[in-house]
């Protein structure tokens, strides 16, 4: 299934432990979520022709 990953990298630089269901780094990743929806849309960014990857994201995007 698809999830979100979230990695401190300083204090865990092997990826062991994903961080995204973590409170402590809700504002960072609200921040970082908020940047890319940002960054595909000035870059006209889509998967409107990949519907299966538009689901993905239009189902998981707020979890």
């Amino acid at each position: 299934p698809a999830a979100w990953e979230f990695y401190d990298l300083e204090r865990d630089p092997g990826e062991l432990v994903n961080r995204y269901d973590d409170p402590a780094y809700a504002d960072i990743i609200r921040d970082l979520k908020a940047r890319l929806k940002a960054r595909r849309e000035a870059l006209n960014e889509t998967d409107e022709d990949n519907p299966r990857i538009q689901a993905i994201i239009d189902e998981n995007w707020n979890e």
